[in-house]
């Protein structure tokens, strides 16, 4: 009897033992996971950056990353855990800009070394043999060894309307004053566009670039001459047109570089439009009857109506509200003075 109470209690002490390992095991392996999801490798989002330098992401905590550079010839580490590294998209410079704690600097994407110590407060990637870069709330743009070559001076350090990157095209980079207006500069740093607007965009379509100034746009072209006046709603490239996406006065469409319309209506949306038949029902409804000959278009917020069965536009977008009275009656609110009015069509 007291060698199967013996027996008993080594069983039980071995089965507590076992449910304590199992306990621990999966406690470990939770642990790990949880590491490794917030603290480990995100191999999918691994880069090449060149054929011997791999960027390798690292998690640092649920909603933020940190990089190292990976030598593949080597086999081994050869950076500290960056915030990030930004490439050229088609690596056309050498140099890439990287972050650590919080400041800018410049590595080599083919051997990974620091080519530029992060001592910057910003920095934008070479163009055309130079990089811009803020220091002390001033912009210069600085060689490949890290000398000034052009000191601009104080610059907005707000959010910067559009893609208006620091970037050199063609000749020619947009520069903000101290104030948030943009204009254009030369590789001498002098103003060749006066800085007076509100954004302008990279160069598109063989050197064109969008101008907003004063809630308008316009176009200029690679001369910096006017190809469009800033008179226009708003303004996109279209590339598969090799023209652009204009709107204005309740109209959009598409025109090429020679000004050609290739496509004379455009809308964001179109919507049903519907009138009563009767008077009210005894639930105080008005029965509705989709039109069959008009529907509604929708353009930046504007609305207008158009042709169902032609799909012509009939007004142009320039109403807060159409609400249809009968078969060929609507009601319309004015954007510009608020009032509303009947038209007949």
């Amino acid at each position: 009897m007291k060698k199967t109470k013996k027996i008993c209690k080594i069983a039980l002490r071995v089965v507590g033992l076992l449910l304590a390992l199992a306990v621990t095991y999966n406690l470990f392996l939770l642990g790990f996971d949880y590491i490794q999801r917030y603290y480990g490798r995100d191999y999918w989002c691994d880069e090449r950056l060149s054929e011997r330098i791999e960027l390798r992401v690292y998690s640092n905590g649920p909603y933020n990353q940190q990089v190292r550079l990976y030598d593949l010839d080597r086999q081994r580490y050869i950076s500290p855990r960056y915030d990030w590294v930004v490439t050229a998209d088609d690596n056309a410079d050498s140099l890439a800009v990287f972050a650590h704690k919080e400041r800018r600097g410049f590595l080599n994407i083919n051997t990974g070394e620091v080519v530029i110590p992060a001592i910057y407060d910003k920095a934008w990637l070479f163009s055309e043999g130079m990089a811009a870069v803020i220091s002390d709330g001033e912009l210069l743009f600085i060689d490949h060894e890290g000398h000034e070559v052009l000191h601009i001076g104080p610059v907005w350090l707000g959010e910067r309307r559009g893609n208006a990157d620091y970037l050199f095209r063609g000749g020619y980079c947009p520069v903000s004053t101290p104030e948030g207006l943009y204009g254009i500069i030369n590789t001498a740093g002098e103003w060749v566009v006066e800085p007076r607007y509100a954004a302008i965009w990279a160069p598109t379509l063989g050197g064109y670039r969008v101008v907003e100034g004063g809630g308008r746009f316009g176009i200029l072209n690679e001369k910096l001459e006017w190809h469009a006046p800033i008179k226009y709603d708003f303004i996109t490239a279209v590339p598969e047109y090799n023209g652009f996406e204009m709107v204005a006065d309740g109209r959009m469409w598409v025109e090429d570089l020679e000004g050609r319309v290739v496509l004379p209506f455009l809308y964001d949306r179109t919507f049903h439009l519907e009138y009563p038949v009767s008077c009210v029902d005894e639930y105080g409804n008005y029965p509705l009857n989709l039109s069959t000959n008009y529907a509604g278009y929708d353009i930046m917020g504007k609305k207008g109506i158009m042709d169902l069965s032609t799909g012509r536009p009939l007004t142009p977008a320039l109403y807060d509200n159409v609400t249809m009275l009968s078969p060929d009656m609507f009601e319309v609110t004015d954007v510009a003075t608020g009032n509303s009015y009947t038209l007949t069509l």
